[in-house]
């Protein structure tokens, strides 16, 4: 649990994420959001459509704030 002095942000290498219990990945992210470090690509992403259509269907409608 984070104290008064400490982060929001939980921070991990990749090596001891993939060591953690799915319970203690649930506890931590009850009180803060979880950073993972070291992760190996596949990819070289970088900000741009092409990058973007590996994560997302980049054509598919959404509804980002209210209805359309």
């Amino acid at each position: 649990m984070p104290g008064t002095d400490q982060s929001r942000i939980f921070v991990a290498s990749h090596s001891e994420f993939t060591k953690l219990h799915s319970r203690e990945i649930q506890r931590i992210l009850r009180e803060r959001i979880i950073l993972v470090h070291g992760c190996l690509l596949d990819y070289d992403y970088d900000w741009d459509l092409e990058s973007f259509g590996r994560l997302y269907d980049v054509d598919r409608k959404t509804t980002v704030h209210g209805t359309v």
